[in-house]
C-alpha cells in the first residue's frame, strides 16, 4: 500500500512548533535597560517627546509593550532614565577648572550642547521639570561646589544656579521652537519661514516696524548664547568675587 502521509503535527507544523517548540512561545528579541534607553531617546529625538511612549518604543524595538514594563516600570521612570543617560553621557570634568569663571561656563555649554543634541530634555529639566534624575542633581551639586569653593553660602549659591539654569533653558527653548513646530508641522525650519514669507512682508510694506525689519537675518541662536552667557558671568562677577570670596 502507499505510505501513510504525515498529518501537520507529525512534521512539526503544527501550533506546538509554530510556537517555538515544545509548547513554549517563540522568545521576542533579547531586552535590557539601556537599549530600552537609548530606543526612547531615539525616538524623542526624531519625533518630540510628544510622540514618545512605552508603545512607540516597543514598536521601534519589535518587542510587545508589556515586555518594556519587565525593565521599565512606567513612562515617568523612562523619562527619567533618559535624562540621566544624556546627563551622565556628558560628564562635567573632576575636579572642576579652578577658575569659577572658566568652570561655570564648562557647564553651562555642557548643558546647551545637551539641549542642542536633544530638543526634548529642556522640557523635562527646567526648574519646574517632570523629573529628577541622579545626573541632573549631580551637575546641580558640581556647580554649586563651584560657588561655595568662591565663598558664597549654599543659599546664595542656590540663587545664582536658579539665574544660571534659567538663562540656560531659555535660551534652548528659544532654540528648540522651530524644533517643534518641525514635528508638529512636518516640514523644516526653511521650509517654515517660506511658507510664512507672504506674511512677513505684508507686514513689512505696512511700515510699521522699520526697525523690526531692518535686520538682514534671523540672528544665529548659538552666537547669541555665547555673547549672552559671557555678558551673564560678567554680571554676576561681582557676587562671586565680593567680600568672602578666597
Amino acid at each position: 500500500p502507499a505510505p501513510r502521509r504525515r498529518g501537520p503535527r507529525e512534521r512539526g507544523e503544527g501550533p506546538r512548533a509554530a510556537a517555538g517548540g515544545e509548547g513554549r512561545p517563540r522568545a521576542e528579541p533579547a531586552l535590557t535597560r539601556e537599549g530600552i534607553v537609548l530606543a526612547a531617546i531615539g525616538v524623542a529625538d526624531a519625533e518630540g517627546i510628544e510622540g514618545m511612549s512605552m508603545r512607540r518604543v516597543s514598536t521601534e524595538l519589535r518587542v510587545s509593550s508589556m515586555a518594556l514594563y519587565r525593565h521599565v516600570a512606567n513612562k515617568g521612570e523612562l523619562l527619567t532614565a533618559m535624562i540621566d543617560h544624556v546627563f551622565t553621557e556628558a560628564a562635567l570634568p573632576e575636579p572642576p577648572p579652578a577658575d569659577w569663571r572658566r568652570a561655570l561656563e564648562v557647564a553651562l555649554r555642557c548643558e546647551w550642547d545637551i539641549y542642542r543634541r536633544h530638543p526634548w530634555a529642556v522640557r523635562l529639566t527646567m526648574m519646574a521639570g517632570a523629573v529628577v534624575s541622579p545626573a541632573l542633581l549631580t551637575n546641580a551639586e558640581w556647580m554649586l561646589r563651584v560657588m561655595v569653593s568662591r565663598g558664597r553660602t549654599p543659599d546664595q549659591a542656590q540663587e545664582l544656579l536658579t539665574v544660571l539654569s534659567a538663562y540656560t533653558s531659555g535660551m534652548a527653548l528659544q532654540a528648540t521652537r522651530v524644533v517643534l513646530e518641525e514635528h508638529e508641522f512636518g516640514m523644516d525650519t526653511e521650509q517654515w519661514w517660506r511658507t510664512r514669507g507672504p506674511d512677513f512682508l505684508r507686514l513689512a510694506d505696512q511700515g510699521r516696524f522699520p526697525t523690526l525689519f531692518a535686520a538682514s537675518a534671523l540672528p544665529d541662536v548659538d552666537g547669541v548664547f555665547s555673547l549672552g552667557l559671557k555678558h551673564l558671568l560678567d554680571g554676576i562677577a561681582p557676587l562671586m568675587e565680593g567680600p568672602g570670596a578666597p
